[in-house]
């Protein structure tokens, strides 16, 4: 084969990671890069989708004929996207307090004002009008007491979190002294 011709067969592939795919091979580059594309077609229901392999990701490569690369591919049934799911965060268990919330609900809600303005101040391009919202709606529920904040260098509000004391007006957290 001459560098003018690409390389375009039904093939097996084998990756680093103990994955096998098998489908159209082809070569694709994008922005100087070169990739091996693997088309696999849709077989028995299972949808058809591409992949874009770097050279590096590839342990082995095995032509074979489209017969025996669709069978391959009905016996591995591979997915064209591993999807992750995260679990929602869980809320504080909740104990019946008369004169308010209990005080694992309060340490979560400073907790999340400590976390809100961390965020405003680390990574302001993902601030937006729905987090200004929770942590007003966050300030407006702690009970709160002055103390002189050394982060910013003012007496503040603050109130009890779950690592110690945290600064309503800028997230710093004074770390609890007690062992327990």
């Amino acid at each position: 084969m001459n560098e003018e011709q690409s390389f375009k067969a039904w093939c097996i592939v084998e990756l680093f990671g103990h994955v096998t795919l098998a489908g159209y091979v082809s070569e694709q580059a994008i922005g100087g890069a070169s990739f091996i594309r693997l088309d696999v077609p849709e077989v028995d229901g299972q949808a058809a989708f591409t992949k874009l392999l770097g050279a590096g990701a590839i342990y082995s490569m095995t032509p074979t004929s489209e017969d025996v690369a669709r069978s391959a591919i009905d016996h591995i049934r591979a997915r064209p996207v591993n999807v992750y799911h995260l679990p929602e965060p869980k809320a504080p268990v909740a104990y019946e307090v008369e004169d308010g919330p209990s005080v694992a609900d309060a340490k979560f809600v400073a907790d999340h004002i400590a976390t809100l303005l961390w965020v405003k101040r680390e990574a302001p391009a993902g601030w937006c009008p729905e987090f200004e919202r929770r942590l007003e709606a966050a300030k407006s529920v702690v009970d709160t007491f002055n103390m002189f904040c050394p982060n910013c260098d003012n007496a503040s509000a603050h109130t009890d979190g779950s690592a110690g004391v945290v600064c309503v007006m800028c997230g710093f957290v004074l770390p609890d002294e007690s062992p327990f």
